[in-house]
């Protein structure tokens, strides 16, 4: 002797609570889903998975990462003439000491 189950072989049938008594399986062929009655009288899809919660909140923000390498230095700016008092000029700034006029 053979049992036959509840079955449908269109697209997307679900089994009515009517079409079902508590506990008898119905199968969809064409989806190859499995439907059982409740206790309660809801019609529910074997192994379906529910919906989806809520998205937790955002963890805390990681520490800092290293910095970066200093960049290259630029280029020299061009050397200026210096007019110091007496008259006296230099091409380039060194530590020269003028007093009152006179020459280094």
């Amino acid at each position: 002797m053979s049992y036959l189950h509840k079955r449908s072989s269109i697209n997307g049938s679900i089994p009515t609570s009517g079409a079902l008594t508590v506990g008898e399986i119905a199968i969809n062929t064409f989806d190859g889903k499995v439907f059982i009655k409740k206790t309660t009288g809801v019609v529910i899809e074997v192994g379906a998975t529910g919906p989806t919660g809520a998205t937790g909140a955002t963890g805390a923000t990681g520490a800092a990462g290293a910095t970066g390498a200093t960049g290259a230095t630029g280029a020299t700016g061009a050397v200026g003439t210096a007019i110091v008092d007496g008259g006296f000029a230099s091409d380039t700034y060194t530590n020269i000491a003028i007093i009152d006029g006179g020459t280094p």
